[in-house]
């Protein structure tokens, strides 16, 4: 594993699983929610920041640490939504269109778990995690090596049955997040099982989450025309995530469809100092003070 001396520092000054639970709470729980609730649009950043740093700096004894993680195990999708760079045939086809080989997933979590990682970990980027073979061993790995993590991974849900559904929970996901895609409402029938499936189970109802369809939309580095575009004027939570593309790359942001912007590979360099490389760090302090210098930032916020 490729490890650098910032990954090593970090695992040295973890605090107790308690502790770093509290801070998570206060950070990213229904308290944080009811705080930006009340408080003035234009302090809502800020206390965003306050939140991230003093989960980054509980967890790991330093700021600016990534809060989430996305893994795209495969990105091969099934959908063509027409609001998804998926849609675009020549984009599609433009990136390599495979599950991620076990030695990069494996770089990926044995990394994470050498500084304790204790954020999300979401198994997906542009690809329908449940079309890899290989979902349910990985979320079983990632289990293991990351207790403290919350494993959540966002779906289509077309082939989310409740056979497939109980063994992605006894694998170790804590949130299955389905979007229904279908601009008549109307569920697969694959989810009308589950949801049948789940009356009779009311224990496993923590494990899935349902959202009818998609109300506002990033228009993808300016990849796609998007209907009720969302507007930013300062980039706060993206740039406490990491995403990891199915080949290792670790890329701008969950809108770098393309993988235009890469910072390093998980094969060649540690996350974590690949996260805290001076380019890239940089690059996302002036994005939460809202100052956008790549031209898919620009786009991305509509200057």
């Amino acid at each position: 594993m490729a490890e650098g001396t910032v990954d090593s520092k970090l695992k040295s000054t973890t605090p107790t699983i308690k502790e770093s639970r509290v801070l998570d709470i206060l950070s990213t729980g229904n308290l944080k929610r009811l705080v930006l609730q009340f408080t003035p649009d234009s302090l809502e950043d800020l206390i965003k920041v306050i939140g991230h740093e003093a989960m980054s700096l509980a967890n790991y004894n330093r700021f600016g640490m990534f809060s989430n993680i996305a893994v795209e195990t495969t990105s091969i999708c099934n959908r063509r939504c027409d609001y998804c760079p998926v849609s675009i045939s020549d984009l599609y086809q433009s990136r390599p269109l495979k599950p991620m080989d076990d030695k990069t997933y494996h770089n990926v979590i044995d990394q994470l778990a050498a500084v304790n990682y204790q954020g999300t970990v979401a198994l997906q980027h542009y690809g329908e995690p449940l079309l890899d073979p290989k979902l349910e061993s990985r979320i079983t790995y990632a289990r293991k090596q990351l207790p403290n993590a919350f494993l959540v991974m966002n779906s289509n849900g077309d082939r989310l049955d409740p056979g497939r559904f109980v063994r992605l929970v006894k694998a170790g996901i804590d949130l299955i997040h389905v979007t229904n895609h279908n601009k008549n409402g109307e569920l697969e029938p694959s989810l009308q099982a589950l949801q049948a499936y789940l009356k009779g189970h009311p224990e496993l109802r923590k494990h899935f989450k349902m959202r009818a369809g998609v109300s506002s939309y990033y228009n993808r580095g300016g990849l796609i025309e998007a209907q009720n575009p969302r507007k930013l004027t300062h980039c706060v939570d993206e740039s406490y995530s990491a995403n990891v593309d199915v080949e290792g790359n670790v890329i701008l942001c969950a809108n770098d469809y393309v993988g235009d912007h890469r910072y390093g590979n998980v094969n060649e360099k540690g996350i974590v100092s690949i996260w805290y490389g001076k380019e890239f760090k940089d690059l996302r302090s002036r994005k939460k003070r809202g100052h956008f210098d790549l031209d898919i930032c620009k786009k991305c916020v509509g200057e």
